[in-house]
């Protein structure tokens, strides 16, 4: 690989991995052995401009990918095959621009529209059914979306990696509460680039410019959290 972007995992812990450089979706077994790769072209170069975000819907055998120059997801069989497209360059509902991470939650698809400073969800079959978010750097809005999860309760988490915050919506968009500053410390982040939330709601925060990962938890109604589910 020349430039892993994201990873996505199937029900048979099968390991996806997208490689903007190469613009090839790399697959690997639980062990971590190669299969193939998706999205080779005959002359060996990828079939995607950008591919970054990705996800795995392995019940109903889908993979979406966002390509993030094209200002697309790719809907993916399992073999690679693209059987849909969502999406167009712009900034109205159901258009992107600079797509990039991908989240799949119960029916929805969420989709970090990183230029538009927003997050949109789709149905599954690629209709636009809501946004959020806005352009600013105060709790609220949004400047660097990088990540977005779903918690138990159906919140959504997204990490903004100029703020340093994580900001927690409602499905209305209301700000309910946002954790974390720019800094070193235990808490703090130096631009956060993902997050992922597990069937026990420990929030998963990718401090890429510290160098670790942050573990946090979210103490609600207890209930198995959709963010883990594949």
């Amino acid at each position: 690989m020349r430039s892993p972007q994201c990873v996505a995992v199937d029900a048979q812990d099968n390991i996806y991995v997208t490689d903007s450089e190469s613009g090839k979706i790399f697959v690997f077994d639980a062990s971590g052995k190669y299969r193939h790769a998706l999205g080779s072209l005959k002359g060996g170069e990828g079939f995607f401009k950008r591919p970054t975000g990705i996800a795995v819907d392995s019940a109903e055998r889908k993979i979406y990918v966002s390509d993030t120059l094209r200002d697309k997801i790719y809907v993916l069989d399992m073999q690679g095959h693209v059987m849909q497209t969502i999406g167009k360059h712009g900034s109205g509902g159901g258009e992107f621009y600079y797509p990039t991470e991908l989240h799949l939650d119960g029916g929805n698809l969420l989709v970090v529209d990183a230029m538009n400073f927003r997050v949109q969800w789709f149905g599954r079959s690629g209709n636009a059914e809501g946004m959020m978010g806005q352009i600013g750097d105060s709790p609220g809005q949004l400047f660097r979306p990088k990540g977005v999860a779903v918690d138990s309760e159906d919140h959504l988490y997204i990490v903004d990696g100029l703020s340093g915050m994580v900001q927690v919506f409602d499905r209305e968009g209301r700000l309910l509460y946002f954790f974390g500053k720019r800094g070193v410390r235990l808490g703090e982040f130096q631009l956060p680039s993902g997050l992922f939330i597990d069937h026990d709601d420990r929030v998963f925060v990718v401090d890429s410019f510290n160098r670790r990962v942050q573990v946090f938890r979210y103490h609600g109604l207890a209930k198995a959290a959709q963010g883990g589910s594949r």
